[in-house]
């Protein structure tokens, strides 16, 4: 539940988007324009009416609910953009996002933990980011495959038609191999994020610096960008957004 003064500056950046609502605005400006080469009286209504629109907007219910939850959205992410990230897999990065963000709480309060670690987790998370974009983009494209199609044009194909859709199932499969093995590491990621805020909170109670997790993380790292690196072989790297044989 949102604190008061939380609470209140929602309520005035709903007071603020109901004040500048296209909508309102044009309703607004016709009136205006009404009053002036229609009718001078209209001029009287103008405010009460655009009052009375801002205050619909302001009492809607799934207006404050929807900036809100953008907001929210925004911290739960740190700020970054999630563009291109698409279906289950952006729920799950923004997840993670947000345990990251945690992360970084923890080591403010925990002066003793390495110097670089704040900065390998942030990258570990800008790295997560462009790896879902990246398994996002093959996603859309196997998505718009028929796969059992292709399979029995190959069959029944003879020729170059033939070869061109072989390469398509190779290149497909492969695609598929190599985007399990990176939603492997991302749920590999998803579970090590916790865990190392897990440790970060026992080293405050132990005041024990914890040890390891800068390794930890860099090999995280290593590891996501040898499989970015081997998707983005497969997808085709003259071609970024159509693979080989498509």
């Amino acid at each position: 539940m949102p604190s008061g003064g939380e609470t209140d500056r929602i309520f005035w950046r709903v007071v603020a988007h109901a004040a500048t609502r296209p909508l309102n605005l044009a309703v607004l400006a016709l009136m205006a324009l009404a009053a002036v080469l229609v009718a001078p009286w209209i001029a009287v209504a103008i405010i009460p009416v655009y009052g009375l629109l801002v205050a619909a907007t302001v009492n809607d219910p799934d207006t404050a609910a929807r900036l809100a939850a953008g907001r929210e959205q925004k911290q739960l992410t740190s700020g970054r953009k999630l563009d291109g990230v698409t279906g289950e897999l952006r729920l799950r990065v923004a997840k993670a996002l947000g345990e990251e963000r945690r992360i970084q709480t923890e080591l403010a309060a925990l002066p003793a933990a390495a110097d670089d670690l704040e900065t390998q987790v942030r990258c570990l998370a800008d790295d997560l980011v462009e790896v879902a974009r990246r398994a996002s983009v093959v996603d859309l494209y196997l998505g718009s495959v028929d796969l059992a199609d292709v399979r029995r044009r190959h069959e029944a194909a003879t020729g170059r038609t033939r070869e061109a859709l072989a390469e398509q199932l190779a290149v497909t499969d492969v695609l598929v191999a190599r985007r399990a093995e990176l939603d492997e590491e991302i749920s590999h990621v998803e579970a090590a994020l916790p865990a190392i805020r897990a440790r970060l909170v026992q080293a405050r109670m132990t005041a024990v610096a914890p040890s390891g997790l800068v390794d930890d993380v860099h090999a995280l790292r290593e590891r996501m960008g040898i499989l970015a690196a081997s998707l983005a072989e497969a997808y085709g790297s003259n071609d970024p957004t159509t693979p080989k044989g498509a």
